[in-house]
């Protein structure tokens, strides 16, 4: 792996997540640049570890999309051995995990129902994207958590998506070692929640779910664009559609708001 510069703030990070009782990772690390952490964390030999970047030249999101990565946001791969297979359940515990974290409890935006998630795997607030989440699986049951969230100020639109931030959201600077620390805690507790089955997922999910009873389209490189309401999540994370031919069950693809005419 290329050496790059360290971020002095990775000691703190240690030390902090040691004292919240985050003893498994072996390895930690915190660049200045890097071009993806998700690629970069893939090589390390273990079976767990955390790698976190300032920037990316090379990020990617769903379906090998670029993800846009300036400088000033957090970029952070959680590298896990999972006990049982994976599935679509991990992404959207990640989710569910990341909008739930006290930063965001202290500053009451869980009052508000603009805080949400869109199936499966990106975080919003007032319909404007504000982080999201790659997840990729490895040999021997290890999977690559990969999670971009905004921190400062971005573009209002990147590729027709509304985008905001959560400085924006909070109303004040956030500190970046306060969310890593929060961000990986969350992201090992929707791993331990994962193991445990994802008791009442369909429940806890349709409280933060973006486009519940929304009209939508569905598009899928496999297949033609589906058209219909979402009308929540089946226990194993699958979307539920209902269409003007019947309910489908959809595994993967990419939602958006049905254009009116």
């Amino acid at each position: 792996m290329q050496q790059q510069q360290q971020d002095p703030r990775v000691k703190q990070l240690t030390a902090h997540l040691n004292n919240a009782g985050v003893k498994q990772l072996q390895h930690i690390a915190w660049f200045n640049q890097i071009g993806s952490t998700n690629d970069a964390i893939k090589q390390l030999d273990v079976p767990y570890a955390l790698m976190m970047s300032n920037q990316q030249t090379a990020g990617r999101g769903q379906a090998g999309r670029t993800w846009y990565s300036p400088s000033g946001n957090l970029y952070l791969s959680l590298l896990w051995t999972l006990q049982h297979p994976l599935s679509g359940r991990l992404a959207l515990e990640a989710a569910l995990s990341l909008v739930n974290m006290p930063l965001l409890h202290q500053h009451a935006l869980h009052e508000q129902a603009g805080l949400g998630v869109k199936w499966p795997n990106d975080l919003y607030f007032n319909q404007a994207k504000w982080g999201g989440i790659l997840i990729e699986p490895l040999h021997d049951h290890r999977v690559v958590i990969g999670v971009g969230l905004n921190l400062n100020s971005m573009p209002h639109s990147i590729d027709n998506q509304a985008v905001t931030d959560l400085s924006t959201m909070l109303g004040e600077t956030v500190d970046p070692l306060l969310l890593a620390t929060q961000t990986t805690q969350a992201l090992i507790n929707a791993c331990n929640t994962f193991e445990h089955g994802s008791l009442d997922l369909p429940t806890r999910f349709a409280s933060f779910d973006v486009f519940l009873q929304q009209p939508v389209t569905v598009s899928n490189a496999a297949q033609a664009d589906l058209v219909g309401t979402v009308i929540g999540i089946q226990a194993d994370g699958a979307l539920r559609l209902r269409c003007a031919d019947g309910i489908k069950i959809i595994y993967s693809g990419q939602v958006r708001p049905l254009q009116k005419k």
